[in-house]
């Protein structure tokens, strides 16, 4: 009792430091405090209840998206990786099913359309199936998706189908519900949503198994993995806090030094996106906790199991993203390569597990006789890593496709 007495001491006294509208680090403690206060008291299920943007105006999180789009180049440069890896593996094929695991506003899309349409030849019919996580009134959002990719598809004369999956999990998807057929190139596509399923650590079977070996059993030609990198999936809280502590003032201070603090959209992404996360991270325990980020090395331990190996990264595409990093965004961000891995710093301090690598992946399985050999990609850059299955990027239409991927 002594221990919790003093524990809320020190929450009060910190409280009278922070606040939402000040600098990024007083920003981030009114977020972190209040997780805090909620652990103690125990009410930090109904905070992060409170904090889930599930009705916020879709507005809002396109605006969001844009200002991170550009004050940051992870994004950016995750999603002109991936969709440089589709055209390229896409060139001779008259179909492209691409299945999105977590497909959310589809932000990715509208570039790879782009990039498509300019395609020699004119572009492939594209068949998007959205996947979403079940998530109360997140219904309207998917389909909003695809209205507005069917817009896009049209701006760019791309032949377009949109086929929503909703409400079921991942690890009980039937393939069947694919409708994949064998005439199209099919890419399976997760950016980013890996950490809201149980990993080895919840103690019961591991639910991000379950839903490799499903993508495994799709059998794409391409597939595109992401993962947000970071250590707090931990189960000792103590080692979860710090390192929530670690990546996220990391991600305060550079919104901090390159937007007002006044912006609505800054306000909307720190106190609405970023809070919900960390306080679910800090405040929430057993099945209730829903952010579980591991680092690279963990991934890369499962994708040895599979089979993978590292490759030299590709030159053309190391240099672009340097030229672009320098030549558009903030000078406190740099981008440096080291023994195959591009590393990716802010103010002199590589952020924790930034980089890109590539991961040569063979899976070899034999069915009715025959061997099956597939070769998959990894890129991780900044806090995020993507995992593509495809060959060596040298075509020269992709070359000249890259203007228009806009990085």
């Amino acid at each position: 009792m002594n221990e919790y007495h003093r524990a809320n001491g020190l929450v009060k006294e910190i409280k009278k430091h922070c606040s939402p509208d000040g600098d990024g680090a007083q920003r981030l403690a009114h977020i972190l405090v209040g997780g805090l206060d909620a652990r103690l008291a125990g009410t930090g299920n109904e905070l992060y209840n409170n904090l889930v943007p599930t009705f916020s105006p879709i507005r809002d999180i396109l605006n969001a998206h844009c200002l991170l789009q550009s004050a940051s180049p992870f994004i950016r440069a995750s999603f002109y990786f991936a969709n440089y890896a589709i055209i390229e593996a896409v060139q001779k094929a008259p179909k492209l099913h691409l299945i999105d695991f977590e497909i959310d506003c589809g932000f990715q899309w509208p570039s790879l359309m782009q990039g498509l349409s300019q395609m020699k030849g004119g572009p492939p019919k594209l068949r998007i199936t959205g996947i979403d996580i079940p998530r109360p009134g997140f219904s309207s959002i998917n389909e909003e998706t695809g209205w507005r990719l069917q817009d896009y598809a049209r701006s760019f004369s791309v032949p377009f189908e949109y086929n929503g999956i909703l409400g079921v999990k991942w690890e009980s998807i039937c393939i069947e519900d694919l409708n994949i057929k064998r005439d199209e190139m099919l890419v399976v596509n997760s950016l980013y949503q890996f950490e809201n399923y149980r990993s080895e650590t919840d103690g019961i079977e591991c639910s991000r198994n379950e839903v490799l070996d499903i993508i495994r059993k799709i059998r794409p030609h391409i597939f595109v993995h992401g993962i947000i990198n970071g250590s707090f999936g931990d189960a000792l809280f103590v080692t979860c806090f710090r390192q929530v502590l670690l990546h996220y003032s990391t991600m305060f201070d550079f919104l901090d030094s390159i937007v007002p603090k006044e912006n609505k959209q800054r306000q909307f992404i720190e106190q609405v996106m970023w809070a919900h996360e960390a306080v679910n991270a800090i405040a929430c325990e057993g099945s209730k906790r829903i952010k579980r980020p591991e680092t690279y090395k963990k991934w890369h331990q499962r994708n040895l199991a599979a089979g993978f190996e590292q490759l030299p990264l590709n030159p053309a595409i190391i240099k672009r993203i340097k030229n672009r990093v320098s030549a558009v965004f903030n000078n406190g961000f740099y981008v440096e390569d080291d023994h195959q891995w591009l590393l990716l710093g802010w103010k002199g301090r590589i952020i924790h597990d930034t980089r890109i690598i590539h991961l040569d992946r063979t899976v070899r399985q034999k069915k009715n006789g025959m061997l099956l050999t597939m070769r998959l990609y990894n890129i991780q850059f900044e806090e995020y890593n993507i995992t593509i299955a495809s060959k060596i990027f040298t075509s020269k239409d992709v070359q000249s496709l890259l203007a228009q991927l806009n990085l």
